[in-house]
């Protein structure tokens, strides 16, 4: 084989096993029994974290989407009022071992979803020569 193509392949099998990540999320069902807030983990990638929130909220009253750490330091918090609310957040040079996201209506305080995210990042990684 190339050498060239060896160093492509060994590339991206280390970036695979080093990308390797565990997430949990977690929703307290009590906080809204509709459960209309999703959390999903999306990847890892340039050492930045990916994330997608979607809230449906039918009514477009405000809300607030809050990040945090493990410490309870605020990494983000911005308000919407979008019916159909999807984005995706990028969260960079995180080395966190536990992010918890909230959905927050402003109108309704009973609406007040939760989600807990551990990580848990594997680095191992097998080197094999190819002659």
């Amino acid at each position: 084989m190339n050498k060239p193509i060896i160093a492509a392949i060994s590339k991206v099998f280390l970036g695979f096993a080093l990308a390797t990540t565990v997430v949990a999320a977690q929703a307290n069902p009590k906080d809204n029994p509709d459960n209309s807030a999703k959390v999903k983990y999306l990847g890892m990638a340039q050492n930045s974290l990916y994330f997608n929130v979607a809230y449906q909220n039918p009514t477009g009253s405000k809300f607030a989407v809050i990040i945090m750490d493990k410490d309870g330091n605020e990494l983000f918090r911005d308000s919407y009022s979008d019916r159909n609310f999807d984005r995706r957040f990028i969260l960079p040079g995180l080395d966190a071992s536990q992010l918890t996201f909230v959905v927050r209506d402003f109108k309704n305080p009973d609406m007040k979803e939760t989600f807990k995210i551990n990580t848990q990042f594997s680095e191992n990684v097998v080197v094999t020569q190819v002659q």
